[in-house]
């Protein structure tokens, strides 16, 4: 089994399972049309993109099937996968190395952020997974932000209101504190998923993304904060959502509306590093893979409620009619 997302795409490749996009693409709105025609068939590699030297994958896990692979599943079976990943949770070994250490910088105007739509605040990180530790329990949370670039160094970050993160954020503002965090980008499928799902209070995600990867997960510190990350991750950065400073943004959502336009809180990036020939991963909102990503731990969970209280239930299933979201049968 794979345990980065490059390896996760070289595995894929090999069953043709990959659009290789080697013309030149600009971030703003041409990847997104392009991964739009792929919608719900193969993930899209663009080799060329202007005035940036990164690679980009869409669309990675954009089918069911795909998902499965990425879980080490059959399509059947994801879900009863997921449901076991989390019950048989067990904390990632710890590495001191890792190859996101090869080049650093400050300047986060390097990534390839994209422009998705015309009347969203402006370009997006879409497959940032946020780390932060949470001094009122002492744990460490791992889910997922949209993030939209303020600048050089700094993101807006949209977090839901009583949620792990912004719990956690809360914390710290009330007691007079930015809070520190990392960030990933282009890591392999299975810590995406496992960190889409909205676990207890006090859960650490990455075991659950350790589980599904069968215990061949590596963390690995960041020198600043000391938060945990994988070490294949293909981007990290490090720095700290500013308890006393908001941005307004607003992006489409997973049913294809805009949402509302809200001040946002802001992060200020300490440090940027990436792997040798990166690989940038961006999730199109709206569309399939955005939605599998949100819904299948939420069907693992609902299958789970039904099969134990109702043990003659076959199977629940978000449907793609319901935006994989707002029905089940």
């Amino acid at each position: 089994m794979t345990v980065d997302m490059r390896s996760f795409l070289q595995e894929i490749k090999k069953t043709n399972d990959v659009f290789t996009v080697k013309k030149r693409v600009s971030t703003k709105y041409e990847i997104a049309a392009i991964t739009e025609k792929l919608d719900g068939s193969k993930a899209a590699l663009f080799e060329n993109i202007k005035g940036n030297k990164f690679k980009l994958v869409s669309n990675l896990v954009g089918t069911r099937d795909r998902f499965a692979q990425a879980i080490g599943s059959k399509k059947s079976d994801i879900n009863q996968k997921i449901v076991k990943a989390i019950s048989s949770a067990k904390k990632p070994k710890i590495s001191a190395s890792a190859k996101f250490f090869e080049n650093s910088t400050k300047d986060i105007s390097i990534l390839p952020v994209v422009t998705h739509f015309q009347n969203e605040s402006g370009p997006f990180i879409t497959s940032s997974i946020l780390y932060a530790k949470n001094q009122e329990k002492k744990f460490q949370n791992s889910s997922i932000h949209r993030l939209m670039p303020i600048g050089k160094n700094q993101f807006s970050i949209r977090m839901v209101e009583g949620r792990d993160l912004h719990r956690t954020f809360m914390f710290a503002k009330n007691n007079g504190k930015d809070l520190p965090i990392a960030i990933t980008i282009g890591v392999h499928p299975s810590v995406t998923i496992a960190c889409a799902f909205q676990a207890k209070w006090g859960k650490n995600e990455l075991e659950i993304a350790n589980s599904l990867l069968n215990n061949k997960l590596t963390l690995t510190k960041c020198p600043n904060t000391g938060l945990l990350v994988p070490s294949t991750a293909e981007i990290v950065m490090e720095g700290k959502i500013l308890r006393n400073k908001t941005h307004k943004e607003w992006m489409v959502e997973m049913l294809r509306t805009y949402d509302m336009p809200r001040p946002a809180p802001v992060i200020q990036i300490e440090k940027l590093y990436f792997r040798n020939n990166p690989i940038y991963h961006d999730i199109l909102s709206g569309y399939t893979e955005a939605r599998l990503l949100m819904a299948m731990p939420i069907e693992a969970k609902l299958n789970g409620i039904m099969k134990k209280r109702f043990p003659q239930t076959k199977q629940v299933i978000l449907t793609s009619g319901g935006a994989n979201w707002l029905h089940a049968v």
